[in-house]
Parts: C-alpha cells; sequence; structure tokens
C-alpha cells in the first residue's frame, strides 16, 4: 500500500484501501476504538474511522463526496502566460 505517494492516482488508491479496510473490520464486529488501535501503524486516528463508518452508514459506500463548485480550468504555464499577454 502506497500511502504517502505525491501522484494523486496512486494516493485516492492508498486511502481507499485504508477506507475498505476500516469497513472490513466493522463488518466483522469490531468497535471503534478496536479497528483506530489496529490501524495504527497506518496512521488511522478515531476521527478517521469515525467519518469513514459515518460515510458507509450514510451512503453504503467509501467514495468521496462530490466536490461542490465549478471546477478549476487548466493552470498550465503556457495557459497562465497567453492570458497575461492577452491582458497586456
Amino acid at each position: 500500500m502506497a500511502i504517502v505517494c505525491k501522484q494523486r492516482g496512486r494516493y485516492r488508491n492508498a486511502m481507499e484501501d485504508k477506507r475498505q479496510l476500516v469497513i472490513n473490520l466493522y463488518k466483522e464486529g469490531r468497535t471503534n476504538p478496536e479497528i483506530v488501535k489496529m490501524l495504527k501503524m497506518l496512521k488511522v486516528n478515531k476521527m478517521y474511522v469515525k467519518r469513514t463508518l459515518d460515510r458507509f452508514k450514510d451512503t453504503g459506500d467509501i467514495q468521496d463526496h462530490p466536490c461542490p463548485g465549478h471546477p478549476r480550468t487548466c493552470w498550465t504555464p503556457g495557459v497562465i502566460k497567453a492570458v497575461w499577454e492577452k491582458i497586456r
């Protein structure tokens, strides 16, 4: 499991793996404090477990909630330079 990874895809997969571990332990009948103790080496704290289980109980899924608002547009250096040239 690649938890400390800068690439967005691998980081997202690691987060989903941690969430899936929490859910599996919950389904086995473990309590929140037991889950925290078992996953301490993965740096899972009690709020992470609580939020993951709340999300699972509300939606039945472990995916992130959709982000509100309009997605950001392209922010590459070339685009920024072109916009600045048009403004001047």
